[in-house]
C-alpha cells in the first residue's frame, strides 16, 4: 500500500529580513524566490498557491494599502481586520511630537538596529526581531533609504531594507506611525500627518 505524506509550507517572500542558506550556491533565490526554489530544486510534485494568503487578519485596510506600495510587483494584500479604534492608519510623526504621541498611544518602537536612539521609557525592537509579532500600534524609526522611498517611490531600496520596512509597517493592527520630519506642504501618499498641539490649559490634543 502506497503511503502519501502531504506537507504544507507557508512563506511570505516580502519578509526576507535575513538569510540562513548558502548565498553563493542559491544566489538566484536569496530575495524571496521561494516558489522558484521549490520548482527548480525540490524533486517532488507540489502546488504553489499565491492567492489564499492575500488577506491580512492583522492590519487594517489603510496599513495594507501603504504596505502594498512597498512591493507593487506582488498582488495587493487586502484587509480582513474589521475592528476600529480612535486612531487608525499610517501617520507621519515629527521628532518634536514623539513624546506627545507616546503619552497618548504607547506604540511599540521599531528600529533598524540597536544603535538607533529611541525613547528609553518605552519598549523597542529591531525590525528583524519584530517579524511574526503583532502589536496594536507601532512607531517606526526609518532609515534614510526608507525615507527617500517615501518621498519618491521611483527610488529603490535594497532588497533587505525593503523587506525590513515591509515587516515593520505590517506589525500593527490599528496604527503605524513613522518618524518623519515632514514639511507642512509635503504630501506622502497613504499617510496622515500627526501633530501635538497644546491648548491654553496646557493639555495636548491632536
Amino acid at each position: 500500500m502506497e503511503s502519501t505524506n502531504n506537507l504544507l509550507m507557508v512563506g511570505d517572500p516580502r519578509q526576507v529580513t535575513y538569510h540562513t542558506h548558502d548565498e553563493q550556491k542559491n544566489k538566484a533565490y536569496i530575495n524571496g524566490a521561494i516558489d522558484k526554489y521549490i520548482q527548480e530544486k525540490c524533486k517532488t510534485r507540489c502546488e504553489i498557491d499565491r492567492s489564499t494568503l492575500q488577506y491580512s487578519y492583522r492590519n487594517n485596510e489603510k496599513i495594507c494599502a501603504f504596505a502594498n506600495k512597498i512591493y507593487p510587483e506582488y498582488e495587493a494584500c487586502k484587509s480582513k481586520q474589521k475592528i476600529m479604534s480612535e486612531h487608525d492608519g499610517v501617520f507621519l510623526i515629527k521628532p518634536c511630537d514623539i513624546n506627545g504621541y507616546f503619552g497618548r498611544y504607547k506604540p511599540m518602537q521599531l528600529r533598524d538596529n540597536i544603535s538607533i536612539p529611541v525613547n528609553i521609557s518605552y519598549p523597542a525592537m529591531n525590525f528583524g526581531e519584530s517579524k511574526g509579532q503583532t502589536f496594536e500600534r507601532v512607531l517606526i524609526y526609518p532609515t534614510k533609504p526608507m525615507i527617500d522611498w517615501m518621498k519618491d517611490h521611483s527610488k529603490k531600496m535594497k532588497d533587505q531594507s525593503r523587506a525590513k520596512f515591509y515587516v515593520a509597517v505590517t506589525r500593527a493592527k490599528f496604527s503605524t506611525a513613522i518618524v518623519f520630519d515632514y514639511k507642512d506642504n509635503e504630501i506622502i501618499e497613504g499617510c496622515d500627518k500627526f501633530a501635538v498641539r497644546f491648548t491654553h490649559s496646557g493639555n495636548s490634543k491632536e
